[in-house]
């Protein structure tokens, strides 16, 4: 193991492999977990409670590669930027395995379909930040949008007719139409 404080220690081969494993495995997953969440990816119910654990078993292999990372190449690190960086490996694994990797396959497999979604909350949003419109279909999982977003602006009750990529795994918005 690479020691800061006596630099004169040679790395072996298994620690420049298992560096650079542990990086790649990083590096693919912070690549990967904002394409779900950016797009506004919606999954659905049955693929998030079948791989909850999938989710979970990502957050732990990104956070033990960073974790490996960090011992190797910055013992000195301090308990603030250790816990970041393994709070922020856990994230990107965890949306990784249960937002984007469905958001990738259902643009990539789904069809051309549209979901219907009845308005249920309309949270109440600040100077900055906008009020959220949270609609629920049995099938999928919560959709939230920011409630200006969507003209005309939807009321209780409501139904959001959403266009978009409909695979087996969620659907991703193309279109948003409020129904009255």
């Amino acid at each position: 193991m690479f020691n800061a404080d006596d630099a004169t220690e040679e790395w072996s081969l298994l620690d420049r492999i298992g560096v650079a494993a542990c990086c790649a495995v990083l590096l693919g997953f912070a690549m990967i977990a904002p394409i779900g969440p950016g797009r506004g990816f919606v999954t659905t119910r049955a693929y998030s409670e079948a791989n909850i654990w999938v989710g979970l078993a990502c957050a732990v292999l990104c956070a033990l590669c960073a974790l490996y990372v960090i011992a190797q190449l910055l013992p000195a690190t301090g308990w603030r930027g250790t816990i970041a960086t393994l709070v922020v490996a856990c994230a990107a694994g965890y949306y990784c395995a249960l937002s984007s990797v469905p958001a990738v396959l259902g643009e990539s497999r789904g069809t051309t379909g549209t979901v219907i979604f009845q308005v249920n909350e309309i949270t109440i949003g600040g100077s900055r930040n906008c009020g959220r419109a949270i609609a629920r279909n049995l099938k999928y999982d919560d959709f939230s949008q920011c409630a200006r977003s969507i003209v005309p602006r939807p009321q209780l009750g409501d139904r959001l007719e959403i266009t978009g990529k409909v695979s087996e795994w969620g659907v991703q918005p193309k279109q948003i139409r409020v129904l009255r």
